[in-house]
């Protein structure tokens, strides 16, 4: 909802938080306006809009952990240890894959992990990384699904390297977590299905 212009936002908001802290009745118009469309999630390839950042601050609030480390994402404040956000199918993979870019770049196939499991992943598979990241962080399978599933994504498509399936799981898994932020339901989630499949 902040993406355009703000000005009018930015003033109906101040009068509506405040109605709302000294308890009389608040209009709460952004509350009420705000939509998200399921193919926004296509459009969203880079982390400068604010629907971005939101998206990967829900990703945060499920504790999502780092595949090597285990860390739960959330609480990892070191400046050695930053979370960045990579892509869980890998830029070079997918590439070398002919899948399209407004697909494998797109926010659904990203979240945030440390420097050491994006050194691990590098630009393979899923079915090979996961067999690095195992090896190299002394886990055994199930602890690397825990792991890859609390990032929102289906483990048994991640492993069978199934981008179109882990696609669509994904993005039904993401929008599932904006229903619930926004308490309403995303009204065409049917057309991204059809999109992931092409």
């Amino acid at each position: 909802m902040y993406g355009g212009a703000n000005e009018t936002r930015y003033a109906n908001d101040i009068e509506d938080v405040v109605a709302e802290i000294q308890g009389r009745e608040s209009q709460s118009r952004t509350i009420r306006g705000a939509y998200f469309s399921a193919l926004r999630l296509i459009s969203l390839q880079t982390r400068n809009s604010a629907a971005y950042k939101g998206i990967m601050a829900l990703v945060y609030r499920e504790s999502c952990r780092d595949f090597m480390k285990g860390t739960t994402m959330d609480i990892v404040k070191s400046m050695d240890e930053s979370p960045d956000i990579h892509h869980i199918f890998p830029e070079a993979y997918c590439s070398k894959q002919g899948y399209p870019k407004s697909k494998w770049n797109s926010i659904i196939n990203k979240t945030p992990l440390l420097p050491e499991s994006n050194r691990q992943i590098g630009g393979t598979a899923p079915s090979k990384y996961s067999q690095k990241i195992m090896k190299a962080a002394q886990i055994d399978e199930e602890q690397l699904r825990l792991r890859v599933e609390s990032h929102l994504v289906n483990y048994d498509a991640f492993i069978q390297d199934d981008f179109d399936t882990y696609f669509i799981d994904r993005a039904k898994a993401i929008m599932k977590v904006i229903e619930g932020a926004m308490e309403k339901t995303i009204s065409d989630k049917g057309r991204l299905s059809v999109y992931g499949r092409k």
